[in-house]
């Protein structure tokens, strides 16, 4: 009964109208990223594009935390599962972005959106939360019209539509954490610690690489 009555308080907090007007804007916000990306990529390397979204992004998110309104903690309350749901989000638009000069950006796209179907299960499988059978025939049709996007033939087979699959399955990870262990922190605390993980694992690649490419040259 006790669980019960947690899961109607958790349902009753969750706000299903702004949710779903952010994750709109969010996916509009991201597809002109993506496109962006595809553009660049050819002059960028991913590392710099990291670490130059992130220079730009940490000074505006700690101007917001700081200001009395939204006063928010620079540091999470759960350090290690936000430092996992960080990393777990950089290796996730590490997959992307290395996939997008490889492929179409409506190929990518296709196969990245696979994410709902793969929160679908895990909600169930993971977070043990109940989901209707109206959610499981979205998501299945959902999938049906990316198979037919995608049109998946052997012989023309390309291991790099992988890398999309392989993001969106982290992805959906992601967000099962933020909504298990995550829930109470603040947005913009969470913001904060992926642009930092963002800055970290670009500077320690390009460093990585640039080790690399002169013993090579030495």
């Amino acid at each position: 009964m006790a669980i019960q009555g947690a899961d109607t308080q958790d349902q009753k907090r969750d706000n299903i109208v702004l949710a779903v007007g952010a994750i709109l804007l969010t996916v509009f916000a991201l597809s002109l990223g993506d496109a962006l990306i595809k553009q660049i990529s050819t002059g960028f390397v991913i590392w710099q594009i990291f670490v130059l979204r992130s220079v730009l992004a940490i000074p505006v998110l700690l101007v917001i935390i700081f200001y009395p309104a939204w006063r928010a903690s620079i540091l999470p309350k759960e350090r290690l599962w936000t430092t996992l749901r960080s990393v777990m989000l950089v290796a996730m638009w590490v997959a992307y972005y290395v996939s997008l000069p490889h492929l179409q950006l409506s190929i990518a796209a296709a196969a990245y959106y696979t994410l709902p179907l793969f929160i679908t299960l895990f909600s169930a499988l993971l977070a043990r939360e109940r989901v209707p059978r109206l959610g499981w025939v979205a998501g299945t049709i959902g999938f049906l019209g990316i198979l037919l996007i995608l049109r998946p033939k052997a012989e023309a087979f390309n291991v790099c539509a992988l890398l999309p699959l392989t993001s969106a399955l982290l992805y959906a990870l992601a967000m099962i954490l933020t909504r298990t262990k995550s829930r109470t922190e603040h947005p913009f605390t969470l913001s904060l610690s992926l642009n930092v993980s963002f800055i970290v694992v670009g500077l320690g690649a390009a460093l990585l690489t640039q080790n690399v490419h002169r013993r090579g040259t030495g």
